[in-house]
């Protein structure tokens, strides 16, 4: 993951599948949004591969990640682990709380930011293959 300065254009790697964050390289980083205060919010869609052993992700567990990145840090946070293909990521309008898709769940799992919670609810099951978004 690379992160651009917006004024001079140039770039600095943020995260690389090299290097491990909290014990587990991100093998498939997927999703990402970004708060006011420049703090990042990305997915890692699986450690156990590349999104063409998806069917291991399903037989060995999950293994989908939500991370937080501050930029100035460069310190990496895991908000939520165990997540079946963890993809999208969208922080709400307040940023009090991140979306993120429990992909092969068919789940939606609320992360509470501003409360500091690593509790979460389901808010949403999935039962089609397409979703409308409010």
């Amino acid at each position: 993951m690379m992160y651009t300065h917006e004024l001079s254009g140039k770039y600095e790697v943020l995260a690389s599948t090299k290097d491990e964050i909290e014990g587990k390289r991100p093998l498939f980083p997927d999703d990402v949004d970004v708060a006011k205060d420049g703090t990042i919010y990305w997915t890692d869609g699986t450690a156990q591969g590349d999104a063409s052993n998806f069917v291991l992700e399903m037989l060995a567990g999950p293994s989908g990640r939500l991370i937080k990145t501050d930029p100035k840090t460069k310190k990496h946070t895991v908000l939520v682990s165990d997540l079946h293909f963890a993809g999208g990521v969208q922080l709400s309008r307040n940023e009090d709380f991140v979306l993120v898709c429990d992909s092969l769940k068919g789940r939606i799992w609320r992360y509470n930011v501003l409360q500091y919670q690593k509790l979460m609810k389901i808010i949403m099951i999935l039962k089609q293959t397409f979703v409308k978004y409010l």
